[in-house]
Formats: structure tokens, sequence, C-alpha cells
């Protein structure tokens, strides 16, 4: 499956949401990065049929989906950042109240819903009630919904947002595990959700692509732009005022300070990169200064 986003924008009266954004990917898991409030909801929603571009479009295999959404809908599976659900509804009947919106006979959905829900760990819950689910297992049903019917395109928007890490990791796993051969796009603004699961990415800040690529490549902008400096308390509010600051740790002589700077300063010595780092000097605009 081939996506192609193409010279896309959105506009909300005079907020420019989404500026003219041009993005390819082809199969794996990809991943979307940005703050929250850079557009990547409104972009997930664009493709998944649910808003219209004020401009451009999105392209799966050549169906573009301001002229072929149903088609588009019949490929792809959607978890939005909030989803309504109905907390009297059992668990296996909301399955089947999604599998007969996406056009699923019956009996094909109680066997899909069966091998989902096993693999999401939700097959002794089937016949819960939504309201007694905490909130980690509301999301693995989230993602069971999607998978049915199994699509070639999975969009999941934030989904680890408001799960403890334990969840967090289960919910990664089993999304790595049920995309076996799909295509699935990751939107998020956690750094380790994107670290875990992707090789490739976009960043995405106030409506513009930053960047596009591999996960060492983003790291790299680190490179060279974040320091570490040891000093007294009383040192602390000089370096604060002229550059970005990363972590500040108390230690048994002061202070041991990151900073992000393009130049090194007296005293200071280089962090080795990370991802997360690189992501901070990118949003920073660190790199070619």
């Amino acid at each position: 499956m081939k996506i192609e986003i193409r010279n896309l924008s959105k506009t909300y009266g005079e907020l420019l949401a989404l500026d003219n954004l041009n993005i390819t990917i082809e199969g794996g898991m990809y991943g979307l990065l940005g703050p929250n409030g850079a557009g990547k909801t409104t972009l997930m929603k664009i493709m998944a049929t649910v808003l219209k571009p004020t401009s451009g479009t999105v392209f799966y295999d050549g169906y573009d989906v301001t002229k072929n959404p149903i088609e588009i809908r019949q490929i792809i599976g959607y978890l939005p950042q909030e989803y309504g659900l109905y907390g009297d509804v059992t668990v296996i009947d909301f399955l089947y109240f999604v599998g007969a919106l996406k056009g699923i006979s019956r009996t094909e959905i109680k066997k899909q819903a069966d091998q989902i829900l096993e693999i999401v760990n939700l097959g002794d819950k089937r016949f819960s009630k939504i309201k007694t689910l905490s909130g980690g297992m509301k999301q693995r049903l989230g993602i069971a919904q999607a998978f049915l019917g199994n699509p070639e395109v999975i969009i999941v928007d934030e989904p680890t947002a408001g799960l403890d890490p334990e969840e967090r990791i289960r919910f990664r796993n089993i999304l790595a595990e049920l995309s076996l051969g799909k295509t699935v796009i990751l939107s998020t603004h956690i750094i380790s959700d994107i670290e875990d699961t992707c090789n490739i990415l976009s960043v995405l800040n106030k409506g513009k692509i930053l960047y596009q690529g591999n996960l060492e490549g983003l790291s790299e902008y680190s490179r060279g732009n974040v320091w570490e400096i040891e000093m007294q308390p009383e040192c602390y509010n000089e370096i604060r005022e002229k550059y970005q600051i990363l972590n500040v740790k108390r230690n048994d002589t002061g202070l041991s300070v990151r900073f992000i700077s393009s130049k090194e300063i007296e005293g200071s010595k280089p962090v080795e990169p990370s991802l997360e780092l690189g992501y901070y000097c990118l949003l920073n605009k660190v790199k070619g200064e």
C-alpha cells in the first residue's frame, strides 16, 4: 500500500492548521511525531476521510480521499484520539456494532472478534459492559475495533496518552503484533512510542513538516547541540536566561545542567545524541544556525 499526501492544507477560518504537506508512506510502522497542537489530529482525520482538506489530497494506491471516501473506508481502520463508547454496551456487542457499520457479516464478526479479543487480552471481558473497563482496556478495545475487517491501513491517533507505563508497553506490543503485513500510521507526542515501534517518521509542528526520515537522522540533530555543565546554584539563572534548558539535576557539588546551544561554552561537555534530544533540537531550530 502506497499512501501519498500531496500539497495538503487545512484552514479553520484564519488558522492554518496544515501547511502544504507532502509525505509518502510505503508499508510498515510510520510515526508522526509532534507537540500538542501541531496539526497531527487534523491530518489523521483527513487521512481517515472524517475531515475534508482545504486544498491538496491524500492518495491510497491512487484512490483520492476527496473523491473516493467510500472505497478508502473499506481498507482502513481508525482509532481516533477521542471516540465515544456506550458504557452500558458489552464489549462483544460493541464489536458487532462496529463490524456491521463496516459491512462485515455477523458470522465473520464473531470469528474475527474472538481472535482479536484474545490478542488484546480482553477475551475474558467480552460480556462485560464497557463502563466497567479500565482506561487501558478501553484503548485495547479501540484497537480491536480498528482491526475488524482486516484493513490494509491502520491509523491511530495518540493511542497511549493517559496510560500508565505498563499499559503503554502492552498497547505498543499489541499494535506491533497485529500490524504485521499492514501499514500503520502512529500519531503521538510521546517519543518512546515512536522509538519503540517505528523505523521511519515525520515531525510536524505548527502545521509544517520539519523532518522526514529515519530515527537515526533525527537523533543526529542533537550532535554538537546539547551540552552538560556542572555549576553552583547561584549561577543557574545566568545560563537559564541564555539557553534552552533540557534538564537540571542536583548532585553533591551543586547542579548538573543540560542545555541546547549550537556552540560549546567553557566548562561544558557534549551529550551523546538520542532521538529525544534530536527532537528537542529540531523544535528549537538549532540545526544550521
